[in-house]
């Protein structure tokens, strides 16, 4: 009986290695894939949500900032808010400076008031090139 039961142990073992060694090969596979950045052959590639900087100082305009990140305002302010903290967490993950934030010691609402002046500045441009601006400045 002991001798049956040693020979289900090692069946339990072998299935037991066997998936390891499969769930290993898979992440060993996905990990040595091509380039992980979603962008295209030419380097190119989407910005989702990347309103005008009119449509920006409007929404600006009708929030109120309050604190040190926090504001009142209406649905198309946070929806904007949110895209330009939801695009320097990015940066602030995928690039490797030294620095836990691109912001430094600047808050979140500083950030705002920074991008309304440049977009005040450049009203036919992007909330991006308003945020790549910022990032340009924080990081000389």
């Amino acid at each position: 009986m002991r001798y049956l039961a040693a020979i289900a142990e090692t069946g339990r073992r072998r299935t037991v290695m066997a998936r390891f060694s499969v769930l290993i090969f898979a992440l060993a596979l996905l990990l040595s894939s091509a380039d992980g950045w979603a962008k295209g052959k030419n380097g190119s590639y989407n910005l989702y949500g990347n309103e005008s900087c009119g449509y920006y100082l409007d929404a600006y305009s009708r929030s109120t900032l309050t604190g040190r990140g926090t504001q009142n305002g209406p649905h198309d302010a946070w929806s904007v808010f949110g895209w330009i903290a939801g695009y320097l967490s990015a940066y602030n993950e995928l690039t490797n400076n030294g620095k836990k934030s691109i912001l430094g010691s600047m808050t979140s609402n500083d950030a705002r008031r920074w991008i309304a002046a440049w977009c005040r500045d450049s009203p036919s441009k992007k909330v991006w090139d308003a945020v790549d601006a910022l990032i340009g400045k924080l990081n000389r």
